[in-house]
């Protein structure tokens, strides 16, 4: 039996995607996806802080340094309280928040 150094470095690389996970317009809008509608800016805004659960070196990874810490500090959020009128699509955004985590 012969060991391949690359097999070592695969083992011990703390990589948690089995998958690379798609950008939230990608998930929403591609057929191979929700294939839903476009939401408003607001509506992508709220679902990426809602499935912000990656860790900042995972965006990074994921993103590049620049980009990722951007996302990392912008989308991370304690808390979200949503605000909006009867028919603003609290609801619908919240299951597509929901399902994008899964």
């Amino acid at each position: 039996m012969t060991l391949d150094l690359s097999d070592i470095i695969q083992a011990l690389d703390d990589n948690p995607f089995e998958e690379m996970p798609v950008d939230v317009v990608t998930f929403v809008t591609a057929p191979e996806y929700l294939g839903q509608p476009p939401l408003s800016e607001n509506q992508y805004t709220l679902v990426e802080c809602m499935s912000q659960i990656y860790r900042e070196e995972d965006l990074v990874r994921i993103m590049g340094q620049e980009k990722g810490k951007e996302h990392y500090k912008r989308y991370t959020k304690v808390e979200i309280i949503v605000q909006c009128g009867k028919g603003s699509g609290k609801d619908h955004t919240s299951t597509i928040g929901c399902a994008y985590i899964i």
